[in-house]
């Protein structure tokens, strides 16, 4: 019998994030939530239903900020991990098709086997620097891009 000081061990579940949706694989069953605020509520209110849940997803460029951050408000543990690991760990299984509910489940898998440590919440002034930085990146690519179009313009313009 356990006691109330021994940890339940984490119950692994894999979140495939994609711009407008949410594909979730917890306990053998996938469910897909929009990926806004509303979806957000929809997952933390499936989520808060299992004890000692975590959340495995993989950095997208972007589109896991949101969920993750509504993650880390609501103290549900979250792995943000590397794809590429994800993706050889999947071929390792001889998994080669790709969607997102055999992502999701790819992603449960993962977790599972490697047991990767939650996400620590970002640092506020990190994050705000990353953003500007990213941002900055984006202007100077847009300025070479226009002048080597203006490089090969014809009109006198």
């Amino acid at each position: 019998m356990k006691t109330l000081t021994e940890k339940t061990s984490p119950v692994y579940s894999g979140l495939d994030i994609a711009k407008a949706t949410l594909q979730l694989h917890l306990q053998g069953r996938h469910t897909t939530f929009a990926n806004t605020v509303a979806g957000h509520r929809q997952l933390l209110q499936q989520l808060r239903a299992v004890p000692g849940v975590h959340l495995v997803c993989e950095a997208t460029g972007g589109y896991e900020r949101a969920v993750v951050a509504a993650l880390h408000a609501t103290a549900i543990p979250v792995s943000v991990v590397n794809p590429a690991q994800v993706r050889y760990f999947a071929r390792a299984q001889g998994q080669r098709a790709k969607n997102d509910p055999i992502d999701s489940a790819v992603l449960t898998a993962y977790g599972v086997a490697l047991r990767p440590p939650a996400t620590p919440l970002p640092d506020a002034c990190l994050d705000e620097l990353r953003a500007l930085i990213q941002w900055r990146l984006h202007l100077l690519e847009q300025r070479q891009a226009t002048r080597n179009h203006a490089e090969h313009a014809t009109q006198p313009f």
